[in-house]
């Protein structure tokens, strides 16, 4: 038969007479094998906290979340003709139907779910390309690997931008973090550089590389070379000859061999359904 249950928690930044102003992100979990669902839901979970209210917590936005589990593919199909879902993580192979068939669904009835893969298969990765899923996670799921896809899941394909604050306190400016494709030192000052609704745009401000570095490693930003950190998301292209990443801005960068096994992963990573722009 299969069950579903439902579970709603806290936001960041409010109480909970606050949810009705809140952002709330709606998480499906599907697996037809009840103990993998659980565990994975009980890992979502512990992410979403840990994205909320951890040391690299997102509280400069108020978002709750609610999570839903499905252990018969066939529940979650017939929920999609009401129930809107943000985020879905589907395991591929179940008995009943597939991951496949729920993704296909998704896709056929052009809901705006982005799509997680769980799996333990590498072969179904490949067939399940064409679904566009933002990412994969292993079977049995880690932490690190869910916490890492739901943080790239606001970051990226929410409207729920995470924000810095650069410049001093009168002349403070706050920049979306998925609009920053580099961050670079320029003697004593630091240039970052910016792509707003496809617009170059830049800001010079203070601070050290270290700093923006420790504070952005959590959205996946690396550094490509010694004064410049890069977020992965905005490289369009490596060129291996040259030594250089083609940003989504049209600027250039190098990168060199000290940092290049870290940028050009994190690249590929991004490239391969880990994030993409």
């Amino acid at each position: 038969m299969g069950k579903c249950f439902f579970v709603q928690k806290a936001l960041s930044g409010a109480s909970e007479k606050d949810w009705g102003n809140s952002k709330m992100i709606s998480i499906a979990i599907c697996d037809d094998e009840a103990v993998f669902a659980e565990a994975l839901h009980a890992l979502v979970d512990a992410g979403m906290k840990e994205i909320l209210y951890g040391e690299n917590s997102m509280d400069e936005r108020e978002l709750s979340y609610e999570i839903t589990v499905f252990t018969n593919p066939l529940m979650m199909i017939d929920a999609l003709k009401t129930k809107r879902f943000d985020l879905a993580f589907l395991d591929l192979l179940m008995n009943k139907e597939s991951g496949f068939g729920v993704a296909q669904e998704i896709r056929r009835m052009r809901l705006n779910t982005e799509i997680a893969i769980v799996t333990s298969y590498g072969e179904a990765r490949n067939d399940a390309f064409q679904y566009r899923p933002i990412g994969y996670v292993d079977k049995p799921a880690t932490i690190e690997e869910v916490t890492r896809l739901l943080r790239l899941y606001i970051d990226f394909y929410s409207d729920c931008k995470r924000y810095i604050y650069v410049g001093r306190a009168s002349e403070e400016r706050r920049i979306a973090v998925n609009d920053v494709t580099y961050i670079e030192v320029r003697g004593r000052s630091i240039k970052i550089e910016m792509s707003i609704e496809g617009r170059k745009d830049e800001i010079n401000t203070t601070g050290t590389i270290s700093e923006y570095e420790e504070k952005l490693k959590s959205s996946g930003f690396v550094r490509c070379y010694r004064s410049i950190l890069v977020n992965p998301h905005h490289i369009k292209a490596y060129n291996v000859v040259r030594k250089e990443f083609s940003m989504s801005t049209g600027t250039r960068l190098p990168v060199s061999r000290s940092y290049a096994v870290q940028a050009v992963t994190a690249y590929n990573r991004a490239k391969n359904g880990d994030g993409r722009l």
